[in-house]
């Protein structure tokens, strides 16, 4: 959702949202982005599973977020890292969607943090991560986009336009983006998972 400005990093924060969009892969496999989530908030349950600081490793950086709950279903994350042009972070709201066979989280951006001030810029679009834990705890995280989604905006499946590196679904209903992803086969709507350990309690 990001959403993003996905590969023109202008900051540390950008450069978080390459690694939590798994940005690399784009070249072959577009992100998702939608002006829906895959499920009502209001009926969201919470995952204490997902709460506190977790890092996640790159080829080069090591980048870390923190994941906390408010009152009700909805939380937040803090995304914050260092690259060659400094610190930067992102803060994100998200809440969490369960199916018998995934569970996602529906993120949305806040705005960026810059020198200990918010600022604001939340998006009207969200994207979508498919999450699990393996057996050792690990949190396993997959973007969801692949070119199984141009194929159905182009057979008229679902609603939206293909750019680049992104895939924007728009005029779409919920219930049908998420029966799409269901009905598909994973490796064509989940871009190639990440693992992050937890290094703190919440």
């Amino acid at each position: 959702m990001f959403l993003f400005d996905r590969l023109h990093a202008r900051s540390g924060m950008s450069l978080l949202r390459s690694f939590l969009l798994s940005i690399p892969l784009l070249l072959s496999a577009c992100a998702v982005q939608s002006d829906k989530p895959l499920s009502t908030p209001r009926y969201s349950d919470r995952d204490p599973r997902l709460e506190g600081l977790w890092r996640a490793k790159t080829d080069k950086d090591t980048l870390y977020f923190y994941i906390a709950y408010g009152p009700g279903a909805h939380g937040s994350i803090l995304l914050f890292g260092k690259d060659e042009k400094g610190m930067g972070a992102e803060l994100l709201d998200f809440f969490v969607t369960r199916t018998p066979k995934h569970t996602y989280l529906n993120l949305i951006t806040r705005g960026e943090i810059e020198s200990g001030h918010l600022h604001a810029q939340k998006s009207r679009m969200y994207s979508f991560q498919e999450y699990h834990f393996s057996w050792t705890g690990q949190l396993v995280v997959s973007a969801v986009g692949g070119e199984a989604f141009s194929k159905a905006i182009k057979e008229g499946k679902l609603h939206g336009k293909v750019e680049q590196f992104v895939i924007t679904i728009s005029h779409t209903p919920s219930e049908r983006i998420l029966a799409f992803i269901e009905g598909s086969k994973p490796e064509d709507v989940f871009i190639k998972a990440y693992s992050a350990t937890r290094i703190g309690s919440p």
